[in-house]
């Protein structure tokens, strides 16, 4: 097993930022899905992930939120718990379908890297409660090594690999 890091707290401050920032000031704005206003929370959410999670990690901001998946942001069960529910993504038009949520052992070797949160309705108030991941290693279910799943918050902790 690699030596990780753990950097939930880190993650959780990033989230907890562009969380508030969308909730407060972005929310009920006029013309909230058209592009000017995507493309503005996106520029702040970037911002909030190189100033928060990047910088404490000591990556270079070259690193994108969101684009690709992490392999350096892992996710994993919280140390209470063998097991994580997770929702398999399915890609369907340069999107996913989420199969309905399973519960799978996450042993020592699983590996999910973290790619962005995830709220069903980014338009409405947001919570990011899900995250979304890449599945590279999933001995319990090799079947998924390569998928996009979601998983709970409440369930998982950040850890950086080094």
């Amino acid at each position: 097993m690699l030596v990780t890091k753990d950097i939930s707290s880190v993650v959780l401050r990033f989230r907890e930022a562009a969380r508030h920032n969308w909730n407060t000031y972005f929310h009920g704005m006029d013309d909230l899905m058209g592009p000017d206003v995507q493309d503005a929370f996106s520029q702040v959410e970037e911002g909030l992930f190189q100033a928060i999670v990047m910088s404490a990690c000591g990556y270079p901001s070259n690193v994108r939120y969101r684009l690709r998946p992490l392999p350096f942001l892992l996710v994993t069960s919280c140390a209470e718990l063998s097991s994580l529910t997770l929702q398999i993504g399915v890609p369907q038009n340069n999107s996913f379908a989420w199969d309905e949520p399973i519960r799978c052992d996450i042993g020592d070797n699983a590996k999910l890297e973290f790619i962005r949160f995830f709220d069903w309705n980014p338009y409405e108030q947001i919570s990011m409660s899900l995250i979304q991941v890449h599945i590279t290693r999933l001995d319990s279910r090799p079947e998924f090594v390569g998928a996009r799943a979601l998983v709970t918050d409440h369930e998982v902790r950040f850890l950086l690999a080094p």
